[in-house]
């Protein structure tokens, strides 16, 4: 689920979301925060999408980009090609930015955001913590800004490498005001 604005919607970004876009159109996607959860993200995405990564960790970046995003899961490993930065300015236009930094780094994230969004994109943060969509919605604006959960888990044991987490060991849960 993803509220945006803080009205609650759905927003499941998936091939068949992707899917329309294909003709004619490629969106775009800038992770802000290539971790374990932002490396997964843009390995997944990046196959109906056009991908990029920005992150302050310059070793992965240039890993990534000398060999390629890597996907370890249940034994299997695949690679796709991602570009990855450390710089703003190499990142082009996101017609969507996904947030997925620490929440201390959330202040540098919405700069960052705010310098590659489109002006109809959105940003969505999938962080954990609270406060994160209004610290980015003061930068980029209310009716930018949407949050996210996901029931997706990773670990990332070195640079442009990341492990998927099995389902099976995702405890998901849903916090709702009373």
């Amino acid at each position: 689920m993803v509220s945006v604005g803080g009205e609650a919607s759905t927003l499941t970004i998936t091939k068949s979301f992707l899917k329309p876009f294909s003709k004619g159109f490629t969106m775009h996607i800038v992770i802000i925060g290539a971790g374990a959860m932002g490396s997964l993200l843009g390995y997944y995405l990046s196959a109906q999408a056009e991908v990029q990564l920005l992150d302050g960790w310059q070793q992965h970046a240039d890993t990534i980009n000398h060999e390629g995003l890597r996907l370890e899961r249940e034994g299997q490993v695949s690679v796709r090609q991602v570009f990855a930065s450390t710089d703003v300015a190499a990142i082009t236009p996101a017609d969507i930015v996904l947030v997925l930094v620490k929440a201390q780094q959330t202040a540098w994230a919405a700069a960052q955001a705010a310098q590659v969004l489109r002006s109809n994109g959105i940003a969505v943060t999938l962080q954990n913590g609270v406060g994160n969509r209004e610290q980015l919605a003061t930068v980029l604006g209310d009716a930018r800004v949407g949050q996210g959960v996901t029931a997706l888990g990773a670990t990332l044991p070195r640079p442009r490498s990341a492990c998927a987490t099995p389902v099976w060991a995702i405890q998901p849960f849903l916090l709702c005001p009373t």
